[in-house]
């Protein structure tokens, strides 16, 4: 690794709820570090936007919206966390934030050989770029509407009436959120909203984009924070 680009040390943030894979993951990063030594400190996943990199669990597209944290001020290197049978990823365009992805099943020296490239690659450059991906997957302000009532549980109808809109564009507005989110069943949608799920993609005004030991067996399917 030729070079720490964001200073003299590193704070690192795991969005993830598989608790077994995570914490195998910092043993890994913290030796590794401890031998350069590069001093580390962890952040609770709340404070994402202010680490230096972060590895975040990705089921859904809309997780990987990294360009969010940017807007919040974040420059940080982002690593999606992904099941090993996930290659939606691989034939799809991605964010622009987005600095690599690491499976659930790969190598230790594959996971710090990425984290290497990813640091070797980090550059100081601090000019906004547009990330189109996210754009296309942003909930609008009126697909955000829908969902807050459908959240509260009102018919379509009620809905309908209280934003002076048909039913049919109401139920427009909500086949276009689900595409975005990922959801293709009613049921996934409903608990998701009644998880606080919503929370997680409400868009603040002015948001823009600018070695062959395994790491944890048994741990393919992605968990994300947001969900039960």
């Amino acid at each position: 690794m030729e070079k720490v680009p964001m200073g003299n040390s590193l704070s690192l943030a795991f969005i993830d709820n598989d608790r077994f894979f995570i914490e195998g993951l910092q043993r890994v990063l913290l030796s590794y570090f401890a031998r350069r030594a590069i001093p580390v400190r962890l952040l609770d996943p709340a404070a994402a936007a202010q680490a230096d990199m972060v590895f975040q669990s990705v089921e859904r597209d809309w997780q990987a919206r990294f360009c969010l944290r940017a807007a919040e001020g974040g420059k940080q290197i982002n690593f999606s966390l992904r099941a090993p049978d996930d290659t939606r990823w691989r034939d799809k365009p991605r964010c622009i934030s987005e600095s690599g992805v690491i499976f659930r099943n790969d190598t230790i020296g594959l996971v710090l050989s990425r984290v290497e490239q990813a640091l070797a690659l980090q550059t100081s450059d601090s000019e906004a770029r547009r990330c189109y991906w996210c754009e296309r997957q942003r909930i609008t302000r009126r697909e955000q509407d829908v969902m807050r009532y459908l959240a509260w549980e009102m018919p379509p109808t009620a809905i309908a009436r209280y934003l002076a809109l048909s039913v049919k564009t109401v139920s427009n507005h909500k086949q276009a959120a689900m595409r975005k989110l990922g959801f293709k069943r009613n049921v996934d949608l409903y608990h998701w909203l009644r998880q606080g799920g919503l929370k997680t993609v409400e868009r603040a005004r002015g948001e823009g984009c600018g070695s062959g030991a395994r790491l944890g067996a048994g741990t393919a399917a992605a968990s994300i924070q947001q969900r039960h």
